[in-house]
C-alpha cells in the first residue's frame, strides 16, 4: 500500500458515493442481487475512507478489495471484525454475481443483510471519523 495524505474534500466525495450507493441499495425497487451490488460497493468505499483518513492509499491489483476490507478492521478495532467476515462473504457472492450474470443469484434476505452490515459500517466509520479524524469530517 501507498501512503498519502487525503484532504476533507477527498473523504467528503467518498462519503458522498457511499451514501449515494447505499441509498439506492435500500431502495428495494432493484433485484436482490442489484441491491446486493450496490450494498457491497457502498461498503467498500466506507473501507477505503477508512484508509484514505489513515495516509494509506489501497492498491487496485487483484485483490485489493479483500485487501481494503481486511486492513480495515486494524483500524476501526475489533468491533468491525463480524462487519469485516461478512463484507469477506458478500465479495464472494458478489465476484460470483459480476462475473456469471445471473441476477437471481442473490436473495432477498441475502440483500437485506448486506444492507444491515452496511448500516452498521456506515455508523461505525462516521463515529470513527469523529472521533480520529475530525478535521476530516466533511461540512454538508
Amino acid at each position: 500500500m501507498k501512503f498519502k495524505s487525503t484532504s476533507r474534500d477527498e473523504i467528503a466525495k467518498k462519503i458522498l458515493a457511499a451514501q449515494t450507493f447505499g441509498n439506492s441499495a435500500r431502495e428495494g425497487n432493484n433485484p436482490p442481487s442489484v441491491q446486493f451490488t450496490l450494498a457491497y460497493d457502498a461498503a467498500r468505499i466506507w473501507c477505503e475512507i477508512v484508509l484514505r483518513a489513515e495516509g494509506i492509499i489501497p492498491k487496485t491489483s487483484r485483490g485489493h478489495h479483500e485487501k481494503t476490507i481486511s486492513a480495515t478492521v486494524r483500524y476501526l478495532g475489533t468491533e468491525a471484525e463480524p462487519i469485516a467476515n461478512r463484507l469477506q462473504q458478500a465479495r464472494k457472492t458478489r465476484n460470483d454475481v459480476m462475473y456469471s450474470g445471473e441476477l437471481g443469484y442473490v436473495s432477498g434476505s441475502s440483500a437485506e443483510n448486506l444492507i444491515e452490515t452496511l448500516n452498521k459500517l456506515e455508523k461505525l466509520v462516521l463515529e470513527w471519523l469523529r472521533e480520529k479524524h475530525p478535521d476530516l469530517l466533511p461540512m454538508f
